[in-house]
Order: C-alpha cells, then structure tokens, then sequence
C-alpha cells in the first residue's frame, strides 16, 4: 500500500475526491497541514502545522452500497485500538468521534464519490490529536490531545 506524503493541502478528503480517478483502491494520503480540514455539518478541523495525524484512505471496487455509519463506527474502532496503546480511558461517541474525559481526541468523516447514481469510492478521513496543545478559544475546553493527556511529545510518523 502506497502513502502518499504530502506538506500542505486544503483537506486531505479533498485531495482523494480530485484525484480518486488516478489513485489505486486503499490510497492513503497524509499530510502535515490541512488549510481547509473539515468534519461533519460543514464543521471546520482544527490542526497546528506537523502536531496531528492527518490523513484519508479512498476505498475503490465497492461490491455493494455502503453504509456510511457502519463504516464510519468500524474506523472509530480501529482508531480505538490504536489509541489504546496510550490510554485507558478513550469512548467512541456515535457517530464519528473518539472523546478522551469528555474530551475529543479524533474526528472521523466519511464521504462518498458518486456518478448516475452509483457510489465509485469512499474516502475515510481521520484525525487524531497528537501533540497539539493549545486549540481556538470555542473549542479549547473540548478538545484533547495524546501530549495534554499524557504530558509528553509523540513522533507523529511512527
């Protein structure tokens, strides 16, 4: 499975939908910085430059119609796992986050791409909060990280 590594980029689910014409099934895309990260309902994502795990897998060769929310929980539990390597006290709250404390620690977002009525891929996108620290006013209160949480820096690459 190919990564492709990007710096900078508006999103990374942006970037599979423009480019998912040319890209294999399974494509993983990061990037350190999203200049337009979104998540649900038009919501913004929030990440300082290098500090977060960025990044969107497009999922091609669909065999049938796919659920969204089912796909959206089974990403939230393998994020889930993965997150448990470092914390104990982590939830998936339906439908696309994972709160630490009651705090969130990573948005999930699951778009289609569709034609005549037919869904050519999805594109799952995750982030996850690693070594941000600080975050806008309106959502400082409710929002964590791996550093806030555990009070030490992560290698965002391993």
């Amino acid at each position: 499975m190919k990564i492709i590594k990007l710096d900078e980029v508006s999103s990374t689910n942006n970037y599979l939908k423009e480019n998912y014409q040319s890209l294999d099934t399974n494509q993983i895309v990061t990037t350190s910085f999203q200049t337009k990260g979104k998540g649900r309902i038009t919501r913004s994502w929030e990440s300082n430059k290098t500090e977060n795990i960025l990044l969107s897998i497009i999922v091609k060769d669909l065999k049938e119609r796919s659920n969204f929310e089912t796909i959206t929980l089974f990403t939230g539990c393998i994020v889930h796992k993965f997150l448990s390597k470092y914390l104990n006290n982590h939830l998936i709250k339906w439908p696309n986050d994972i709160l630490v404390n009651n705090k969130k620690i990573c948005g999930i977002l699951v778009e289609g791409i569709s034609y005549s009525n037919s869904l050519k891929a999805l594109i799952i996108g995750i982030g996850i909060n690693i070594n941000q620290i600080s975050f806008s006013e309106e959502i400082n209160n409710l929002t964590t990280s791996l550093k806030k949480e555990l009070n030490k820096n992560f290698n965002i690459d391993e």
